[in-house]
């Protein structure tokens, strides 16, 4: 499965997607504007 996401788009990946889904930027020559990634992780003491 592929998925593109829209310039400004939101996407949430919890449980066992953020395990085995394969993610990454796709590669190009050109130059590309700074990007904005964020991770949220719950910690357990």
């Amino acid at each position: 499965m592929s998925l593109t996401l829209e310039h400004g788009s939101l996407l949430i990946m919890k449980g066992t997607t953020q395990q085995n889904w394969l993610h990454s930027l796709p590669k190009t020559k050109k130059d590309i504007e700074p990007r904005v990634s964020l991770t949220f992780r719950q910690m357990r003491f």
